[in-house]
């Protein structure tokens, strides 16, 4: 089963670690979607890619994530 990669955190390392992550997934494919988790999300969406906080994203994903 592909997994959700989400990547801790929006703003500019986030999404530095989002486009390396486009990369990785393109050679790989191990990811199904990618997610940003933030410790108190005021968006639902940020440059086009859901927000989430983790307690959240745990209850929507159970165990298929990995976090960064």
């Amino acid at each position: 089963m592909k997994k959700i990669l989400g990547i801790y955190g929006a703003g500019g390392q986030g999404r530095e670690t989002l486009e390396l992550s486009k990369i990785i997934n393109q050679r790989t494919g191990h990811w199904e979607n990618t997610i940003f988790i933030v410790d108190n999300p005021t968006q639902k969406c940020v440059n086009g890619i859901s927000v989430y906080a983790y307690d959240e994203m745990k209850q929507l994903f159970g165990e298929d994530y990995s976090a960064i």
